[in-house]
C-alpha cells in the first residue's frame, strides 16, 4: 500500500519502499547519464549539486518514520542507489569502495545524512533529538586596531603544562 508517497508492507521492514526509490532513483540517473559522459557535459559540481537537492531530498522523505525500523535489505537496497549516484558523479571504477566514493565526493554515508535529516527535522519541530549542539564558551573578538605590526600582537602559549613563560611565540595579523 502507497500512502503519502511512502509504501507500507505487512511486515514494516521497508523494503518494498527502498525497492520502489530504486526503480524511481535509476530512471532519473539513467536520463543525467545520457546528458553527462566522461569527455563532456555537467561537471562534477553540477552533479554533485544535483544529487545533494535533488536525489538525496527523495531517498530521505519520510525518513522519520521508516528510518529506525528498516531491514538489512532494505539498508543495503539504499546504500545501492546511493553507490549508482556516487559512481556516477565521481565518474569511478565500480571497484571503489563505498567509502571512498563517499570521501572522493565529499559526500556523507547514507545512513548518518538520514538520521541527520531525522535530527534536522526534530530541532526544526522543536521535537527532542539525538543531537549534539556544543555551546561556545568563549567567543573571539579580532582587534581592530589599525598600524599593529603582527609582530606586536603576540600571543604566548605555554606547552610545558606548567605555568610561566615558553619559548613558543605565536604571531597573528591582528
Amino acid at each position: 500500500m502507497r500512502y503519502l508517497g511512502v509504501t507500507l508492507d505487512s511486515k514494516l521492514d521497508w523494503f518494498p519502499h527502498s525497492q520502489h526509490l530504486e526503480s524511481k532513483l535509476l530512471r532519473i540517473r539513467n536520463r543525467l547519464i545520457r546528458c553527462s559522459k566522461v569527455t563532456w557535459g555537467m561537471s562534477f559540481h553540477n552533479l554533485l549539486t544535483i544529487y545533494q537537492h535533488a536525489i538525496l531530498p527523495v531517498i530521505t522523505y519520510a525518513s522519520e518514520a521508516w528510518g529506525t525500523t528498516t531491514s538489512k535489505t532494505a539498508r543495503s537496497k539504499l546504500l545501492q542507489i546511493q553507490r549508482s549516484y556516487l559512481l556516477f558523479i565521481t565518474k569511478a571504477y565500480r571497484t571503489v569502495s563505498n567509502e571512498a566514493l563517499s570521501t572522493i565526493a565529499g559526500i556523507m554515508p547514507l545512513d548518518i545524512a538520514i538520521l541527520l535529516h531525522r535530527d534536522r527535522r526534530a530541532i526544526s519541530r522543536g521535537q527532542p533529538s539525538n543531537a549534539v549542539v556544543p555551546e561556545l564558551k568563549r567567543i573571539e573578538i579580532p582587534n581592530k586596531i589599525k598600524n599593529i605590526h603582527p609582530k606586536d600582537n603576540h600571543v604566548r602559549i605555554d606547552l610545558s603544562g606548567a605555568e610561566g613563560n615558553t619559548n613558543v611565540s605565536i604571531y597573528t595579523d591582528g
